[in-house]
Parts: structure tokens; sequence; C-alpha cells
């Protein structure tokens, strides 16, 4: 019995490596970046940089007084840290309006019934505030899907007003007792959908 379980976790962990090695020569402009409330290395496109708090990053934005979209980045981040949740917050050093956002919530079971109502709910709080300032949301895309280490809802919107463009990506990603919502914004139509595979490294 001793030497099956050996055995199992010796496989468990060349699997484990061999998808690190193979995700690593897909995506070579990627490294690791910790998500503390994880306790997890995940990767991230080299050019985001971790804006968090006490990152070099986050003095930066600290300073910014105008509003462009560094400013807007800050007050980004300043809701997420009154909002008590644990998260981990990158922006795009060559374009401050792309940023991926990790954060911890309460575990949901995930299904096509949750994925419906979060895109509701959505259309309904989240994106009030910029309805009032003309722009437009349309749903791009929206599913859910289970993979052999995580079930995942994904929910896409373009948000438009005049010729601005910005992409919103939100997932839902349920992994044993813990669910994580993952937020993508992107002017170029960047999801990042690769950045799942995390959670099976």
């Amino acid at each position: 019995m001793r030497k099956i379980l050996l055995l199992f976790l010796s496989l468990s962990i060349l699997s484990c490596s061999d998808s690190k090695n193979e995700f690593e020569s897909k995506y070579p402009d990627y490294s690791l970046n910790k998500i503390n409330f994880l306790n997890k290395n995940f990767y991230i496109p080299d050019n985001y940089q971790n804006a968090s708090s006490d990152s070099i990053f986050q003095s930066r934005l600290n300073s910014i007084k105008s509003i462009d979209s560094l400013s807007l980045n800050n007050q980004k981040y300043l809701r997420l840290l009154n909002s008590g949740a644990q998260f981990e917050y990158f922006i795009d050093t060559n374009n401050p309006k792309n940023t991926i956002t990790f954060i911890l919530g309460e575990y949901i079971s995930l299904n096509e019934n949750t994925m419906n109502k979060f895109v509701e709910m959505l259309k309904l709080k989240s994106f009030k505030k910029d309805r009032e300032l003309n722009y437009r949301y349309t749903l791009e895309q929206k599913k859910f899907y289970k993979l052999s280490y995580a079930d995942v809802v994904k929910v896409k919107f373009k948000r438009t007003k005049s010729e601005e463009e910005l992409y919103l990506s939100q997932y839902l990603i349920s992994q044993g007792l813990k669910t994580m919502t993952m937020i993508v914004t992107n002017s170029n139509n960047e999801d990042y959908d690769e950045l799942i595979k995390n959670f099976q490294l």
C-alpha cells in the first residue's frame, strides 16, 4: 500500500512539473508572481507589474493626482482595499488601461444558473455608474465549463463610448472549497484565458 501511495505521489509531482514546463514553453513571456491569499505562484505576462499594497508600482500610483489611466487605477485599487477583500492587482506597464485582478471570495458552486445570475448582477449593479456616464456595455461572451481541476464561469463585455473601447472579462473559478474572481480589463481584446491553467500547476 505504501509503495502505491509513493508511486501516486511521484506521478503527481511529475505531472505538475510537465505542466509547468509545457506552460513555460508555450508562454515564454510570462513569469511567476506570488498570489499571497492562495500562497501560490501564478504565471502572469511579463509586461504586468503587481500594484497591490506595499509594491513599488503602488507608490507610483499613490503619487498620481491627474485624472488619467494611472489615477483611475489608483481609485480602483482604493475601492478594493476598502472592500476588505483579499486581492492581487496587476497593471500593464505599457498601457495602464489593461489590468488583471484576482479576488478571493466565498465558495460558490458554479453551473449555468450561476452564470446567468452573474450576468444579470453585472448588468444591474456593477455597470450602473458607467451607464450614467454614457458608457454602453455589450455582452460578448458567457460560458460555463468544467476542467479536471476547476469549474469556471466566464463573462465578457465590451464597454464603448464614442471612439473608446475597453473589454472586460470576468471569471469565477471554483477549486476545492475556494472561489476566486479574476477580472481582466483590456483595450486590445486580450482576455488571457490561459491564466486559468495556473490552477493546474
